[in-house]
């Protein structure tokens, strides 16, 4: 018999709110997501689900509220957080000027755990140029590149905004 405390919440927010100025973009969301759920969040364009994400992510302070994952507070050890996450963001900001190569040597410097095999394995099965730029990669082709980073360092949580976008059906 499993007790909660065999198997806490890998994500837990508690009453998230975001306000820009007077507009609330996030209203008192409380999350509570175990080990192997799969969630999606859906809505129409603005209603503050990447806002959210970013609050998960640790990247946007909540007006209110508080996130943890794993346990750990969101906002009082980020860099632990985003040691345990792959995170893909809606808008791929990767560095530009670098190439493919350098882009993945210096995430691989970053993670205390890199998947190598797997690195190679998702290059291969992507297609992607290690030589290329990345400012010269396809919208889809970056997508890949940023799946294949927030995978590589073998993270226990996946958050992905709007992962998809830019691919082919195929």
């Amino acid at each position: 018999m499993t007790t909660p405390s065999d198997n806490p919440p890998v994500v837990e927010a508690s009453g998230l709110f975001k306000f820009f100025r007077q507009t609330m973009a996030v209203s008192n969301v409380t999350l509570n997501l175990s080990q192997g759920t799969v969630f999606g969040l859906i809505g129409p364009n603005g209603a503050g689900k990447s806002t959210l994400i970013k609050m998960l992510m640790g990247m946007l302070r909540p007006t209110n509220g508080n996130v943890w994952i794993r346990g750990m507070d969101v906002l009082l050890d980020p860099v632990a957080v985003r040691q345990r996450v792959g995170y893909v963001p809606e808008t791929h900001t990767i560095c530009r000027w670098m190439r493919v190569e350098e882009v993945i040597g210096f995430c691989r410097s970053v993670f205390d755990v890199w998947n190598e095999p797997r690195c190679r394995e998702l290059l291969g099965l992507f297609a992607l140029d290690r030589r290329k730029k990345v400012k010269h990669l396809s919208k889809g082709m970056q997508v890949k590149l940023s799946l294949l980073l927030a995978v590589c360092h073998d993270p226990e949580l996946l958050i992905l905004d709007e992962p998809m976008a830019g691919l082919d059906p195929i």
